[in-house]
């Protein structure tokens, strides 16, 4: 007897995440996660405070999100923690990219802790909503999914 292959979908929203894992036609967990784009977007405006010393607004950290994956370097504006006086800077993609991939980390620990429940057989991957066009984020996903959250299972 062999078992079906899992399909998984991740869903990222606003202020949530929903990981679905399904067996042939089975649903056999959800689980919602308290993670979702607006941590993203927090963690881009703390990373662009401690780093450039720039205060940036909702607007800013969510066209940054945007951004990402396009381009080496973006120029912002915010307003300086020191003087208090409009500034701009330019931040070093990467650098933000992987702290807004860490706020999404709890969504591949909870994708992880599910495969490791539900066997890493797994035929798809699924990502929807505006948080899972996150660079970097579908490839982190389908690396936890295949190979496991240290490198193999």
């Amino acid at each position: 007897m062999t078992t079906s292959p899992m399909s998984i979908s991740v869903t990222i929203r606003r202020a949530t995440s929903t990981v679905v894992v399904f067996r042939g036609e089975e649903l056999v967990s959800t689980e919602v996660i308290d993670v979702g784009g607006d941590d993203v977007d927090a963690a881009i405006t703390e990373h662009v405070r401690t780093s450039a010393g720039i205060e940036i607004g909702p607007r800013t950290a969510e066209r940054i999100k945007i951004e990402l994956g396009g381009a080496a370097q973006l120029s912002i504006k915010g307003r300086s923690l020191e003087t208090g006086v409009p500034a701009s800077c330019d931040v070093v993609v990467d650098e933000v990219q992987q702290a807004a991939l860490a706020a999404m980390e709890p969504v591949v620990g909870r994708l992880d802790g599910l495969l490791q429940r539900w066997g890493r057989k797994t035929s798809e991957v699924h990502l929807d909503g505006g948080g899972a066009l996150l660079a970097g984020f579908a490839e982190r996903v389908t690396y936890s999914a295949i190979m496991g959250r240290k490198g193999g299972d």
